[in-house]
């Protein structure tokens, strides 16, 4: 009896794990078990390479395909991409890191399922994170759709670009190309549909998906809709104004300048990825100051750069009407700019003392001149905090500015001008519920009752930085809506959930969107401004209508 028994275990394992061995493109892959939030199990499939490790002489390149291999690859590993930590103590992860994640809410594969596919791209102020961390599969598991998760080079080794024909920047970005193509050529084996891929990611990696309907110059189709969490194109770090003075000083701080920039590429690829990440130091202020040192950036056409990204800045392509025409969300939380003010809650007299030093790199305009610096510092300091000091008791003025400079405004922006150029829906999302728990309290150790940047985040991913990731009654419908919002974008393009009306942004006029202040009161709202856009724009920043002069000729910069 105890052999039947033992044969039948037996022969149960070795079914399941037949099941979950798949053949790709590239050799066959096994997968793993793991449960969703509601107890399903489901099929995971993590470390799987997408790109011939980017080391070497393909180091400051564009990625290439992966290289097939031998044998059964075991997908059960998880990768973090080369980064200084937050705190610019230690460095972090490995530089071969362009892997991918699959998670299929199935116990057995089936090609013929053509499942939806949501595909995450991480944040980190394109300096940090990896694709696992705080984009968890488990929620996304309790419904029946595909979910994909993957890395890219991030920092240096993502963005370092000099202006020039060598470094041509964006590295990062085509990391992120690449594991779309990789979708494209093997999401049929998961049982995915390949022709219903929806992006989405937060913060930098909002900014991201938002970026992606730019790179329009392409036949390829890799994405069918997208979902931009607090991050957009607009928005002040996401794209780099001028990426050669981060540059310099980097090829500096590591010993490879060179009047020569094809020596200084032969030489910065010769030095440790270690020295280069330690020396991401010098680019700081303070913490998170600049957000985005290095970033993506417009690139130059060349016939040496066969495959540029961003070929010119994206409020010139929304003026122009070259973007893609997809379906677009473009969501906020209502207290994004709890990065960075809380990084200083309990340093708000330096932040004061030295706010004309500061402000230029908290509120993103270091690309002013710099005589510029110290009038447009006083003048936002008396526009939002009326000439007094910054202390904690005017927190929610500090607050405001970031929110406002750093995020809503750009936010807006890009909604609007790209809502005015597509045929396809536009919509946006204010979220205001701050639920049971508190990221803010939990990341930063500050008391601020505030909505802050990825509060939302929980209600889509698993997160590690939470300790308790256990829902109320609450947030759990909270979950649900927003979840049923996803998962029926991806389907149909449309967000939906029970008799919650979102109606798209129009054309002209005001902001339409829906403004979440909690499960149970939702609505459709309606504002001209998200911000004191015409203070900004009367400070005479060089950047988008203070830039470009748009005439029946062509473009002119002032």
């Amino acid at each position: 009896m105890f052999r039947i028994i033992l044969f039948v275990i037996i022969f149960a394992s070795t079914g399941a794990e037949k099941d979950l061995i798949l053949q790709l493109e590239d050799g066959l892959v096994e997968g793993f078990y793991k449960t969703s939030y509601h107890g399903r199990k489901f099929a995971s499939f993590e470390g799987i390479p997408f790109a011939t490790p980017p080391i070497q002489k393909y180091r400051f390149r564009s990625p290439q395909p992966a290289q097939k291999w031998n044998g059964t690859l075991l997908a059960n590993q998880l990768y973090t991409c080369l980064q200084l930590d937050l705190a610019g103590e230690k460095v972090l992860g490995t530089e071969d890191c362009l892997y991918i994640n699959v998670y299929v809410p199935k116990e057995k594969i089936n090609r013929e399922d053509k499942l939806d596919v949501i595909v995450h791209i991480h944040g980190g102020a394109f300096m940090f994170g990896n694709g696992h961390s705080n984009s968890g599969p488990s929620k996304i598991m309790d419904r029946d759709v595909i979910f994909v998760n993957f890395n890219y080079r991030l920092g240096p080794f993502g963005f370092l670009a000099t202006e020039d024909d060598v470094f041509h920047g964006n590295y990062g970005m085509k990391d992120q190309i690449l594991a779309l193509k990789w979708v494209q050529a093997n999401i049929e084996h998961f049982g995915g549909n390949k022709d219903s891929v929806t992006i989405i990611g937060a913060s930098a990696g909002g900014a991201s998906v938002h970026l992606h309907y730019f790179n329009w110059d392409t036949e390829e189709v890799l994405f069918h809709r997208g979902w931009a969490q607090s991050g957009a194109a607009l928005n002040p770090w996401a794209v780099r104004m001028s990426s050669w003075p981060n540059a310099k000083k980097l090829i500096n701080d590591v010993g490879c300048k060179d009047e020569n920039i094809k020596v200084t590429l032969r030489c910065m690829r010769q030095r440790s990825a270690l020295q280069i990440a330690e020396s991401v130091n010098g680019l700081y202020l303070k913490p998170l100051l600049p957000l985005a040192p290095f970033a993506p950036n417009s690139e130059l056409m060349s016939t040496n750069n066969q495959d540029p990204f961003l070929i010119t800045p994206p409020f010139v392509q929304l003026k122009s009407g070259h973007v893609l025409d997809r379906p677009l969300i473009i969501s906020q939380v209502t207290d994004e700019g709890i990065i960075p003010s809380a990084l200083y809650h309990n340093n708000l007299e330096e932040i004061d003392r030295d706010w004309n030093k500061l402000a230029p790199y908290i509120l993103e305009f270091y690309h002013a001149p710099e005589e510029d610096w110290v009038e447009i510092s006083e003048k936002i300091k008396e526009f939002y905090f009326k000439g007094e000091n910054i202390t904690k008791s005017n927190f929610e003025s500090f607050l405001k500015v970031c929110t406002q400079r750093l995020f809503h405004m750009g936010a807006e922006k890009s909604a609007k001008m790209q809502a005015n150029i597509s045929n396809s829906n536009v919509y946006f999302l204010m979220f205001g519920y701050l639920g049971a728990g508190n990221l803010i309290k939990t990341f930063y150790n500050a008391d601020i009752e505030a909505v802050g940047h990825g509060e939302d985040g929980k209600y889509f991913y698993d997160m590690e930085i939470l300790e308790d990731a256990t829902l109320s009654p609450e947030e759990e419908k909270m979950k649900d809506i927003l979840l049923d919002f996803l998962v029926s974008f991806a389907k149909t393009g449309k967000p939906t959930s029970a008799d919650i009306k979102w109606n798209p942004i129009p054309k002209e006029g005001n902001l339409k969107y829906l403004f979440i202040k909690s499960p149970d009161d939702i609505q459709m709202k309606s504002t001209k401004r998200l911000g004191a856009y015409e203070f900004w724009k009367s400070l005479g920043i060089k950047e988008e209508d203070n830039l470009y002069h748009f005439t029946s000729a062509g473009i002119e910069i002032k």
